[in-house]
């Protein structure tokens, strides 16, 4: 099935969400340490950092005319930006306890939560019913780790990879078709 190049964006972003939680929540569950020499939480962003540079260029080659100026990629680089930052804060010791207790998975899911809301305003169409599931699922995902869920908390990064990245990679195979 040929996908057009908006489509391939969208693919890239929700392949980074499945395999960047999933890789992290797999390596935890085989307790196979996520480490590249640097320690979890380095290794962690630097992952991040990695998979987010690589959805960037993805979505500036393959979106057209000025992606800059897309609603929804602004939305979603300064989610971006603004979680990013965050994490290097709160690695870097800036944020204060308690609250660097939900910098690295809380956050990010009300930011994403947030974005997949957002998109459904900025980008609509067919999409709508995925980020519509995305955001609820999202907000769902972070009161049950509120709430300690004892299978949420367990597999918290396994179940972001999915309630983020199935709904993307869904939209980008059904809608965007080349």
């Amino acid at each position: 099935m040929a996908i057009s190049n908006t489509g391939k964006a969208v693919l890239v972003w929700g392949l980074m969400a499945l395999i960047g939680w999933g890789a992290i929540g797999l390596s935890i569950l085989a307790k196979v340490p996520f480490d590249f020499g640097i320690g979890f939480f380095a290794s962690s962003l630097l992952w991040w950092s990695v998979l987010i540079l690589i959805a960037f260029v993805a979505t500036y080659q393959w979106i057209p005319g000025k992606p800059w100026k897309n609603k929804t990629v602004q939305v979603w680089v300064g989610i971006v930006i603004i979680g990013m930052l965050e994490n290097y804060l709160n690695f870097a010791g800036f944020i204060p306890a308690p609250l660097n207790q939900y910098s690295y998975f809380h956050l990010w899911l009300l930011l994403t939560g947030i974005g997949f809301f957002l998109t459904i305003k900025t980008w609509g169409g067919d999409s709508v019913p995925y980020y519509a599931a995305a955001g609820v699922l999202n907000v769902g995902l972070l009161i049950l780790m509120l709430l300690q869920i004892d299978f949420v908390v367990q597999n918290n990064l396994l179940l972001a990879g999915i309630v983020q990245g199935i709904p993307t990679i869904a939209d980008a195979l059904q809608n965007y078709k080349a």
